[in-house]
């Protein structure tokens, strides 16, 4: 059995690790393939750490967290917090006999390359979570200058990473040819695809609670529930959704539009005044959302169209489908096209040419497909199980 240190690098509130990570690793668990212990370097309270804590100590998973400051510049206060906290990553890993290592994304790679001769020292085994294409997204969309200190900092960081790492880790086989494509001497056989999967046993298509939810939200049979599940930002092409909003508000489509969503914020003026009435804001407990997706009648994931999308394998979209949904999806999004572009229960929108109409015409059929066949289409593809799969076949 391996013995896994995963150390990740988060803002002050994230919830990726009990929502994705933590089942993954738990299964990993049970199924005796590794015993995982958890890092996060982060900004978060200390009310927040504690509260993960708990999570992770409910599925046995070893759970540290290091603070980073947040009263000196980021920059700054990351760079304290690999330097100062080297010697400690170091101890746990003998302390733990830790035998594989994972950093997920930059940051973590910096560290482990800072200490990089100590880890082999030790034995180690490197497993480098790439993350899809942050780099590339933050110039796409975070407002890192390409060419700049900043810039060529992190590429080194994520070239040389890549170059000492054991095994690499991406969820789309796009991130996996952008790598090669940069870097065309490294070995292929070193990456592994992996999923972000759900647990069918939560996120399945559920008649009752469809009606329930439904009456709550008092729905009529005839109107359209529309729902975008998960973060908000200029990423996530809203302005385009509302221009296809107000293309069914045209033609006379009775429909209403939910977004389950933890921070609402990013929608604060952007509502369009005709679409005001028909818009609502859900902020539901996790467990809640299979409810709403069962509920609803045609699933959102979009994504602006530019290059880092190609590393993305969008958690929603899994979400949707193992609870039956009929999705509207960005075509460009990760090997999406390639896996369910022959998939009736995808409709895959081209930013730079599509037809309201088409939409509408396909929208108007969402409410007679077969969700226990979408269902089964989903699970096949995105349950946790197959992602389990990924997983050992990446860390064994």
């Amino acid at each position: 059995m391996k013995n896994i240190l995963f150390i990740t690098w988060d803002s002050d509130k994230t919830n990726y690790l009990e929502n994705l990570f933590f089942p993954i690793f738990s299964g990993l668990q049970e199924r005796g393939v590794a015993k995982v212990s958890v890092l996060q370097f982060s900004w978060a309270d200390p009310k927040e750490v504690r509260r993960i804590n708990e999570l992770a100590e409910a599925v046995n998973i070893r759970y540290s967290h290091i603070p980073i400051s947040t009263h000196i510049p980021t920059s700054v206060a990351s760079l304290y917090a690999i330097i100062g906290n080297r010697k400690k990553v170091l101890n746990s890993i003998k302390s733990d006999q830790i035998n594989t290592v994972i950093p997920r994304s930059t940051m973590p790679a910096f560290l482990l390359l800072s200490i990089y001769k100590q880890v082999r020292e030790l034995g180690c085994e490197l497993i480098f979570d790439a993350d899809g294409l942050p780099i590339q997204e933050r110039l796409d969309q975070g407002g890192l200058k390409e060419g700049s200190i900043m810039h060529r900092i992190l590429s080194g960081v994520e070239r040389k990473m890549l170059i000492n790492a054991d095994k690499v880790i991406t969820r789309t086989q796009r991130s996996i040819d952008w790598h090669l494509n940069n870097l065309p001497h490294l070995n292929g056989g070193k990456f592994f695809l992996v999923g972000n999967g759900r647990d069918s046993k939560t996120f399945y298509f559920d008649k009752a609670a469809r009606e329930e939810v439904r009456k709550k939200l008092t729905l009529t049979d005839d109107e359209l529930l529309i729902v975008h599940s998960g973060s908000l930002g200029p990423a996530y092409s809203i302005e385009l959704l509302f221009n296809i909003l107000k293309g069914f508000q045209s033609a006379g489509l009775s429909f209403r539009m939910i977004f389950l969503c933890r921070d609402s914020v990013y929608l604060n003026g952007k509502v369009p005044e005709e679409l005001s009435h028909l818009v609502q804001l859900c902020k539901v407990p996790f467990l809640e959302i299979p409810s709403y997706l069962s509920a609803a009648d045609l699933g959102i994931s979009l994504r602006t169209t530019v290059p880092s999308v190609r590393g993305i394998l969008p958690i929603k979209v899994g979400e949707y489908l193992m609870c039956g949904l009929p999705t509207l999806i960005s075509s460009g999004i990760g090997d999406l096209d390639s896996i369910l572009g022959q998939s009736d229960a995808c409709f895959f929108l081209k930013h730079s040419n599509f037809s309201i109409e088409a939409i509408l015409n396909w929208s108007l059929g969402v409410k007679y497909k077969d969700r226990i066949g979408i269902q089964n289409l989903g699970q096949e593809l995105f349950s946790l199980e197959t992602t389990l799969d990924s997983y050992e076949e990446a860390v064994k």
